[in-house]
């Protein structure tokens, strides 16, 4: 992670100042900070989330990680750390937004202490003999040198980041090259920003699609295929009995594609001419 922070002489009268594990995770909530809006998908959530500058989107699991970076010998719990952040919240040193998939955390007066506009402006500001068409062919090459360096910098966090497959993933042949390839294209196309706690999120997410049957490569080629901007469960899920694609489902087995939302009652028909082992009829698969 590359910048900096502006830190005010005043934190020195704060209480997060007097007490070393809140002061340590105060200044890891300022580095975690966007300086500049974003927008991260969420797995389960249809719409991007809106990430203003001063905020950052973690979770309990993520953020004791990264607290403990550097590995102590007295390391407290995620519930614990989580704790510290209701109190700095309680402080109103910062501002927490939960849901069942996220955290969206707000730094207080972050434009007050951290925006650095008023030096930028006061140099740019400064009389030049450069014309108002060579400024802006000028800011728009410099934007795609940002672009490309941008690039550059989330695929080095990409190549140095180390993944921590769950069990089921670690199993799977190549998994690892296969959802780094995931990355690599939504950094190119969709100006993702590689985030940690996304990538939490994403392999619960092909744990859980693996054990509904849908092979997490196949999800991963199939999102990618789609040019979609989150993983999603394989459409078309195809199950094989006896060498071929199976079409006859018991109730039970329907119920679990409809869980998860592979199919839904409407894509099967009754077919009282085909019974299971207990004499209850099958449903047919109807549709592609």
């Amino acid at each position: 992670m590359k910048g900096w922070i502006k830190i005010h002489r005043k934190i020195l009268e704060s209480r997060v100042f007097s007490n070393p594990e809140l002061f340590k995770l105060f200044m890891l909530c300022l580095i975690k900070a966007n300086h500049k809006k974003n927008y991260v998908h969420i797995n389960g959530i249809t719409d991007p989330i809106k990430v203003k500058p001063g905020q950052f989107i973690t979770g309990r699991n993520a953020l004791h990680r990264e607290f403990y970076a550097i590995p102590a010998n007295d390391e407290k719990g995620p519930r614990t750390i989580w704790r510290w952040m209701k109190r700095l919240e309680n402080w109103g040193s910062i501002s927490i937004n939960s849901s069942s998939k996220y955290s969206l955390v707000t730094v207080a007066n972050w434009e007050k202490y951290q925006n650095s506009t008023s030096t930028v402006q006061e140099v740019s500001q400064k009389p030049t003999k450069s014309s108002p068409q060579a400024n802006h062919q000028s800011s728009t090459d410099n934007n795609d040198k940002r672009k490309v360096k941008n690039d550059k910098s989330e695929y080095a966090r990409l190549k140095e980041f180390t993944f921590n497959l769950p069990p089921e993933l670690k199993a799977i042949d190549d998994f690892l090259n296969n959802y780094r390839r995931w990355w690599k294209y939504l950094i190119i196309t969709r100006d993702q920003t590689f985030n940690e706690f996304v990538v939490e999120e994403e392999l619960n997410f092909l744990v859980k699609c693996q054990q509904k049957g849908h092979p997490p490569k196949k999800v991963i080629s199939q999102s990618i295929r789609n040019k979609n901007k989150s993983l999603y469960q394989l459409r078309e899920q195809t199950m094989h009995l006896n060498g071929g694609a199976k079409k006859l489902f018991t109730y039970a087995e329907v119920q679990k594609l409809r869980e998860a939302g592979t199919y839904s009652e409407e894509d099967f028909k009754i077919r009282h001419d085909k019974k299971d082992g207990r004499g209850n009829p099958l449903r047919e698969l109807i549709s592609n």
